[in-house]
């Protein structure tokens, strides 16, 4: 076994592998023919390999024993609310493992239990990233990559572009120099403050300005601090030094009127999922709103925040669902918090945010197929906030009950795979 390897380091598929991954065309069965592979290649010692053998041949025990559990957790719930029996669950449950894959609480989380969606069970994803983090480590790297994991090289490749996108005030890291004397390092306006390089809304957080005196003072987001400009700047890069990385200081954004009405009065973005094929134009695949609620500054599904269902071709909102809670989770007309309707909602300057996303994706050089856009949506327009080389599924799956194994999702993916692993010289 090659020693110091990227845990989703994979070797080329062997002649047989090649032969079971490459038969076929490129859809959603080939999808989960490669989920095994990348399971089973992964570089292993001897003992190792003898272990995955073992837990392949006690695996229908196992996630046998894993969907009956599952089901014991949250079915009754289920039928008490929605009506379905435990047996049809229980053989839905055991369908969706032994035929298509899923892990048991994908049936819960994606509420595969509802007519609607239960049809289209089979064609729901729930580990691809897997496949797109083997597929970063087998892609050339572009001479763009690097956009996807550094916001303020995100930013400025935008503005080098000309594409619409949030401005910086200021990098501070722990070594930045200080402002001069007598300088104000930031504009005497709300600010927020975000890692440049951590994903999933971590780090991020508000500071609200107002003056005292004839001097501007930043409150952070929960009041419990309340600093000058100086004091704010060595805040800042004592956060810098704790999280271990430099953090980009941005101006507030504020939705358009009909958007912020939605949420918490913090920012709302728009996560658009794109794909493109070779030298093909890109396409939109699926389409999301994230709300924040709460105090939370950051509208992060995984950290509480609404995910609503968003029609790509009109920009109609559907229900909303928030990530945290018992399963199954409600699916909301409303915000929960605040009563405001949210079902049926038209986004405003919805077909300039597609055209926009679609644009910066035919410019990106990079190899990479498959990017999630985020978009706030301004009075005057959209704006680009960062694109996201892996997006996750549960974003656009689990609030629009949409299934990306029924999108173009698993071809591109799989013809990406193919030729990576082709034009490997390993």
């Amino acid at each position: 076994m090659k020693e110091n390897l990227p845990y989703w380091y994979r070797p080329p598929p062997s002649l047989v592998w090649r032969w079971v991954l490459y038969a076929r065309e490129p859809d959603l069965r080939c999808l989960r023919r490669w989920l095994f592979w990348v399971w089973w290649s992964k570089p292993r010692t001897p003992r190792q390999r003898l272990g995955a053998m073992w837990d392949l041949m006690l695996r229908p025990v196992t996630r046998g024993k894993a969907a009956l559990l599952t089901v014991r957790t949250y079915g009754g719930r289920v039928r008490r609310i929605h009506g379905v029996g435990m047996p049809r669950q229980m053989l839905d449950v055991l369908g969706l493992v032994f035929g298509a894959g899923l892990d048991p609480i994908s049936y819960y989380q994606y509420q595969l239990f509802l007519p609607s969606r239960r049809v289209r069970r089979r064609d729901y994803l729930d580990v691809s990233g897997k496949l797109l983090q083997v597929l970063v480590q087998r892609l050339p790297k572009g001479p763009e990559d690097g956009i996807f994991t550094d916001k303020a090289a995100f930013a400025a490749w935008c503005r080098a572009r000309g594409f619409p996108v949030v401005g910086d005030h200021a990098l501070v890291g722990p070594v930045t120099a200080d402002p001069e004397p007598g300088g104000i390092p930031f504009p005497a306006e709300d600010l927020v403050v975000k890692p440049t390089n951590w994903r999933a809304g971590e780090g991020v957080f508000f500071w609200r300005c107002s003056l005292q005196g004839n001097e501007p003072v930043w409150e952070d987001g929960n009041g419990g601090k309340r600093l000058d400009a100086r004091a704010l700047w060595a805040h800042l890069q004592q956060s810098a030094v704790a999280m271990r990385r430099p953090l980009l200081v941005q101006p507030r954004l504020v939705n358009h009127p009909a958007i912020r009405e939605l949420g918490n009065g913090c920012l709302c973005s728009v996560r658009v999922m794109t794909v493109r094929e070779g030298r093909q134009r890109p396409q939109v695949i699926a389409t999301a709103l994230r709300i924040p609620m709460g105090q939370c500054a950051a509208d992060n599904f995984d950290r509480g925040g609404l995910g609503v269902g968003v029609d790509p071709r009109t920009g109609r909102c559907g229900r909303a669902v928030q990530k945290t809670g018992e399963y199954p989770l409600p699916l909301l007309e409303c915000n929960p918090h605040t009563g405001i309707v949210i079902e049926g909602q038209v986004l405003p300057h919805w077909r300039a945010t597609l055209d926009l996303v679609l644009t910066a994706h035919e410019r990106v050089r990079s190899a990479l197929p498959i990017i999630g856009w985020d978009v706030a949506i301004l009075a005057d327009g959209p704006v680009l906030l960062e694109a996201n080389h892996l997006p996750g599924e549960h974003i656009v799956q689990m609030p629009s009950g949409i299934p990306l194994g029924a999108t173009p999702y698993p071809r591109v993916l799989c013809r990406a795979l193919r030729r990576a692993f082709a034009e490997s010289d390993d």
